[in-house]
């Protein structure tokens, strides 16, 4: 009997230490706990009641949010918002945390989204399977509901502490409590504490970098829904434009270009032939005229000076010495304006009667000479009666 409990008591010590870690290497095939783990109280919402209502006396220091279908989906959580009397939503997001276990979340999803106090505007993590932790400024003591999309699962961390640290296998710890360390980092891959990220921070306006990622995360918003109306508007449209083009393009092909040829045929053909007929005819007719005008008209032109030469030309010479003739002829009949009166003037030899004017008075002057000038003055016969 001692034999067979001896036995019995060294297998069961075989195989216990088979589940223990040598304290000189060996390796670890499971995760270390360290401390107590926190209760976790879940509850899991519905596409029919969107919100879980945690009502227990426990307080809660996080919630972890994963979704039900983990393989094909990501949590989302909109709202935040206390329990009776009020259930009014919490849109101040001081001291709150949200962290996204891949370290970043879907564009236009942030943190912010579960604090702008619209119910239709969540907080989603960048990959399906991750998961959502929400840690309050300080333990939640009364009741809260959160609010998802209807396939979420509620992980609420109970006792008011973080619960126990874990150093997994894969290299990942989760620590319960904050982790503390006083060294200067002086390498890449050390962490910091806050001390020294507060230092780096102490001159920047974080309040614009917020506006910045505020604003970053609206442009990534709206250029991406003015795609989607490009797509379905702009671009259709433009599909049907040119399909239409296409269209045209083909009977242009089909029916205008082929009525061209043949226009182009039938004008080399018809019009062409008969121009070149109308051209021809054209040489013919200028080359008749051409020697018409060098046989008749020139040649007529040529009798017509000859007679002009010898006819009017000829009885134009008489006629200018003729006129010539009758010209001397004609001023020997005349007295030279600087003749005297008696080189050729003569009077009559016979007494003429006295001229009178319709009553019978004498009507008649005396022809004098000026001595002092030459010329001829008339004066009234009174001058004479008076001498």
């Amino acid at each position: 009997a001692v034999t067979s409990a001896i036995a019995t008591e060294t297998a069961a010590r075989i195989a216990a230490d088979a589940l223990k870690l040598d304290l000189a290497g060996g390796t670890m095939t499971g995760d270390i706990n360290l401390g107590a783990s926190a209760t976790i109280f879940t509850l899991t919402n519905s596409y029919g009641v969107r919100q879980v209502d945690y009502n227990q006396s426990e307080p809660v220091s996080q919630v972890v949010v994963s979704s039900q279908n983990p393989g094909s989906d990501t949590p989302r959580v909109s709202q935040i918002y206390n329990g009776a009397p009020n259930f009014d939503t919490i849109t101040d997001s001081t001291g709150w945390q949200v962290i996204s276990s891949t370290g970043a979340f879907a564009p236009g999803s942030g943190p912010e989204n579960l604090f702008d106090g619209n119910q239709y505007s969540y907080v989603v993590p960048s990959e399906n399977g991750a998961t959502l932790t929400i840690i309050p400024p300080s333990p939640i003591t009364n009741r809260i509901f959160f609010k998802g999309e209807g396939n979420e699962s509620f992980a609420f961390h109970q006792g008011g502490g973080s619960g126990a640290s874990v150093l997994g296998v894969d290299g990942t710890a989760t620590f319960g409590g904050n982790v503390t360390a006083s060294a200067v980092p002086s390498d890449d891959a050390h962490l910091v504490n806050k001390l020294y990220a507060d230092q780096l921070v102490a001159n920047v306006d974080l309040s614009q970098v917020e506006t910045n990622r505020l604003a970053i995360i609206q442009e990534i918003s709206d250029r991406a829904a003015a795609i989607t109306a490009l797509t379905n508007g702009q671009v259709a449209t433009n599909t049907s434009g040119i399909a239409t083009n296409a269209s045209a393009i083909t009977n242009l092909t089909n029916g205008a270009v082929a009525d061209n040829a043949a226009a182009i045929t039938a004008l080399t053909n018809g019009a062409v032939a008969s121009n070149t007929a109308a051209i021809n005819q054209e040489v013919t007719d200028r080359q008749a005229a051409i020697t018409a005008l060098t046989n008749g008209a020139v040649a007529d032109n040529a009798a017509a000076v000859t007679a002009l030469a010898n006819g009017a030309v000829s009885t134009n010479a008489a006629a200018i010495a003729q006129e010539t003739t009758d010209r001397i002829a004609a001023d020997a009949l005349k007295v030279d304006k600087q003749s005297t009166v008696n080189e050729h003037m003569l009077g009559q030899t016979s007494a003429q009667s006295a001229p009178v004017d319709a009553e019978g008075n004498s009507n008649y002057l005396f022809l004098v000479v000026d001595k002092a000038t030459g010329a001829l003055k008339s004066i009234d016969k009174t001058f004479l009666e008076a001498e």
